[in-house]
């Protein structure tokens, strides 16, 4: 019986083909616009929706527990909530956001759970500020918290969103792979 000679050429020709598109769908996937939204992004809009949440007891000191409850809020919604000051006008820095609780609705859109009061980063007036962060809504329930300092609220004009874009530009050669250097640079703009 023959055996038939391989010509390696030939192989190496069939393979360029799938190795050329496998690179040309990871190089395509470096591409991408990216929203970031800083810490400092403005307060979301409050739902038009009647959205309900309380805490009992309203009134307490750091560290003392309070039972949430929310009603009216989009089903198997994510929802945070958070201690904060300020009747969190600036959103996130007015809050202790370390403390922040997270949870979903259920299907006819009401949550419960138990948290403790933390300490916002700025004086009262104070709230639960509960907000869902996929669906961009939020409302606030004014509480009570005996330790904490007091102050005019204040909104603080330098809130702002971000948005960057970013690629990767470069190549190199096959053997970057096995992680020998390669010339890339990242564009942001």
């Amino acid at each position: 019986m023959a055996m038939r000679q391989c010509d390696h050429r030939e192989v190496r020709r069939h393979k360029r083909p799938a190795t050329l598109m496998a690179l040309a769908a990871i190089l395509s996937g470096l591409t991408s616009s990216v929203w970031v939204s800083p810490a400092y992004a403005d307060t979301p809009t409050p739902a038009t929706r009647a959205l309900e949440v309380s805490g009992t007891p309203q009134v307490g000191r750091i560290g003392d527990k309070t039972h949430v409850i929310g009603i009216g809020w989009p089903a198997n919604a994510p929802i945070q909530v958070s201690t904060c000051g300020n009747n969190a006008l600036n959103g996130s820095p007015d809050c202790n956001t370390d403390n922040t609780q997270n949870t979903v609705s259920d299907g006819n859109g009401n949550f419960q759970f138990d948290m403790q009061f933390g300490r916002p980063t700025k004086p009262c007036p104070c709230v639960l500020h509960t907000y869902s962060p996929n669906l961009n809504i939020a409302t606030n329930f004014p509480i009570q918290l005996l330790d904490m300092p007091t102050a005019p609220p204040s909104k603080d004009s330098s809130s702002r969103i971000l948005k960057l874009e970013v690629s990767v530009s470069g190549a190199g050669p096959i053997w970057s792979w096995l992680g020998f250097p390669a010339q890339r640079s990242l564009d942001a703009n």
